[in-house]
């Protein structure tokens, strides 16, 4: 049994190796900010390029050779993948340890009672909560 801050700190120690190709978005100051956010074994990765396709494709290939000398495994059915150009979707697929991450447009996930899909709208959130809560308090 690995302790929690232990798996934390391994984690971090294989994100910083894997992002040395990667840059982060830059916000309006030009300070530019790490690429990938880690919590436990939760990974969240930007990057703000110009050519975001050619950029972020050096993220997941270095997180692969990175988990495969630690010998851990990604689960990509678990995973989504969102790819966000001149403010528009793309429609493109990301690939980890030979399988490809699904998208958010294909399959939506629901985190803190949140949908995220590719309307990008939380119109459709506020809406989902209210007839959750009239369901939850009618129980009552």
């Amino acid at each position: 049994m690995i302790s929690v801050v232990l798996f934390e700190a391994a984690v971090n120690m294989l994100l910083k190796a894997a992002v040395s190709r990667c840059g982060g978005p830059q916000d309006s100051t030009g300070q530019r900010h790490p690429p990938c956010h880690a919590f436990m074994d939760d990974i969240t990765a930007m990057t703000q390029h110009a050519q975001p396709k050619r950029r972020t494709r050096w993220l997941p290939k270095g997180l692969e050779s990175m988990a495969n000398w630690a010998r851990l495994a990604f689960k990509p059915k678990k995973s989504r993948s969102l790819m966000i150009k001149r403010g528009k979707l793309e429609d493109y697929i990301f690939h980890i340890q030979g399988e490809a991450i699904p998208t958010t447009e294909h399959q939506p996930i629901k985190c803190f009672c949140k949908k995220c899909d590719d309307t990008l709208r939380d119109i459709n959130n506020a809406v989902d909560v209210t007839n959750e809560l009239k369901r939850c308090l009618s129980r009552l």
